[in-house]
């Protein structure tokens, strides 16, 4: 969890040097000040083109994912929210070929379940009449189980191993809109790197092969559109959609996240 703690650190270096969470932050009360506590449930989708180099050739699949996160939030003033976060997550990273295995074969066995770390960082910046300007970022840590099963069709005995792990890094303005009473529609411009390493494991009697891939998501950009709706004080309900350009079609994503304030 190295490069978890160096990216974390990171994060928290960019909040407190420029400045908050569309989906934390606009859910503050703008007239709070002083130190809070916010608890949160959030559910997220996303399909993502991935690639990899095989020679001079790139190939691609998509990972599409499905991520179950718990949020510890501390405000410590007026426009600074730190959070961490921890959960599951079942991702699928489409069809990868692997060609440098006693057999070559290509990933088909569907989703595999594992575990998210990760903290985020928010802080606002400056305001300007009904909008408000912020900052978020991000950092997000997957590793899968190992998934296994038995390869079809041959005579003797063999074994595949699957072991994925991913990190997703997020950070970029973020437009709030405070007009209304109780909802906050914003807009935000991130990037967003998506890496990882895929490992497939494969032994047949005494012959063993292992085969890295390092994939990384094609589109390092995410456009993303939501709102922020207060239900009381304490208790919020925030949805978000975003696009990922990429050639002639789009990555999306889907989070829907549900607040509780300890005031």
């Amino acid at each position: 969890m190295r490069r978890s703690g160096i990216f974390a650190a990171f994060i928290f270096a960019v909040a407190f040097s420029t400045g908050p969470s569309f989906s934390q932050e606009a859910t503050s009360n703008p007239s709070a000040s002083g130190l809070s506590l916010k608890a949160a449930l959030s559910g997220e989708y996303f399909a993502r083109t991935i690639g990899w180099d095989e020679g001079a050739k790139s190939e691609t699949s998509q990972l599409k994912a499905y991520l179950a996160l718990a949020h510890v939030d501390i405000q410590f003033m007026r426009g600074f929210n730190v959070a961490l976060l921890a959960g599951f997550a079942s991702s699928d990273p489409g069809s990868i070929i692997y060609r440098n295995l006693p057999f070559s074969i290509a990933y088909g066995a569907g989703r595999v379940s594992g575990y998210l770390l990760g903290a985020e960082a928010t802080k606002a910046l400056f305001s300007f009449q009904d909008f408000e300007i912020s900052v978020f970022a991000q950092f997000v840590s997957y590793k899968g189980m190992q998934k296994s099963w038995k390869i079809p069709g041959l005579a003797v005995d063999g074994i595949i191993e699957f072991a994925p792990a991913w990190t997703r890094l997020s950070l970029g303005p973020v437009v709030s809109y405070r007009r209304f009473q109780n909802f906050t529609p914003f807009l935000s411009v991130q990037y967003n790197r998506l890496a990882g390493t895929f490992e497939m494991r494969q032994t047949v009697q005494t012959l063993v092969g292992i085969e890295k891939k390092a994939v990384k998501a094609k589109s390092p950009v995410a456009l993303l559109l939501g709102g922020a709706y207060a239900l009381s004080d304490q208790i919020s309900l925030i949805g978000e959609a975003g696009i990922m350009p990429y050639q002639s079609h789009l990555d999306t994503s889907f989070r829907l996240k549900a607040q509780l304030s300890f005031n």
